[in-house]
């Protein structure tokens, strides 16, 4: 996972491109392998609206 990324763009960009970078890691680690716990974890933080709007961010 990379948080400073997500972090990036959610600081530059919004909610909508913190998605769009979890849909496209989703979709790409799912290509490569369904099985691995990354792709799980991909497509749960895709699907989760709290953390695409900032719930990464420590309080």
């Amino acid at each position: 996972m990379n948080y400073f990324k997500i972090n990036r763009l959610f600081e530059t960009s919004g909610a909508l491109s913190v998605k769009n970078f979890l849909e496209d890691s989703w979709l790409s680690m799912r290509n490569a392998n369904i099985n691995l716990w990354q792709t799980a974890t991909y497509e749960a933080l895709y699907n989760s609206n709290w953390y695409q709007e900032g719930g990464f961010i420590p309080e």
